[in-house]
């Protein structure tokens, strides 16, 4: 539908990633992933991914930014994005944290199948507790989302849940009475100068 209006269809794929379902499959044009979440899987590094299906056919009519780069066809936007955007604000992944990375890839489907079952589970066990006003996870019965998380996400509903609690002191005791859930505070170390 979108394609309709001659506008690449983008697609965050960062909580879903390509291990719950094929985002270019589905129509996407470009997809991104922040790769420091469940692709790293450590939280040791900070990094991003972006794929490019080639399917998109821009023009230099509606996209004049990408006129210089329309000759490379199906690599169009990736060429503008070297030879511009990646030039020019030195986004480059450090060999490091391509390494990290690259790690976090090797057990990302078993760690998305755990991540799923254990989401599901409590949310699933959380639905209907006394206190809790409503749990959002799209495989849930309840969930609007359920018959196309079912299809896209291959029965699967992803790793990530929310809880609504009526009020915000509601929260916050819940937030504090967590065990096994840890909050991190940014912080700068006294001792040491940050540039």
């Amino acid at each position: 539908m979108i394609h309709e209006f001659h506008l690449p269809f983008l697609l965050d794929h960062t909580t879903a990633t390509s291990a719950l379902a094929q985002g270019i499959a589905l129509g996407a044009d470009i997809i991104v992933h922040s790769s420091s979440k469940y692709i790293n899987g450590s939280s040791n590094s900070i990094g991003g991914i972006l794929t490019d299906s080639g399917h998109f056919k821009w023009t230099k009519e509606k996209y004049p930014a990408l006129a210089d780069y329309v000759k490379f066809g199906k690599f169009a936007f990736l060429a503008r994005l070297r030879n511009d955007t990646l030039r020019n604000f030195g986004c480059c992944l450090s060999p490091m944290n391509a390494f990290y990375n690259e790690l976090g890839l090797e057990t990302l489907g078993l760690r998305m199948e755990r991540h799923c079952e254990n989401a599901c589970y409590l949310a699933e066990n959380l639905e209907g507790e006394e206190g809790i006003q409503r749990v959002n996870y799209p495989l849930l019965k309840s969930s609007p989302y359920h018959r196309i998380a079912k299809e896209q996400f291959h029965n699967r509903g992803g790793g990530t849940f929310t809880i609504r609690l009526y009020t915000k002191e509601r929260a916050f005791a819940f937030i504090n009475q967590l065990k096994y859930a840890v909050n991190l505070l940014i912080f700068s170390m006294p001792d040491r100068e940050l540039y």
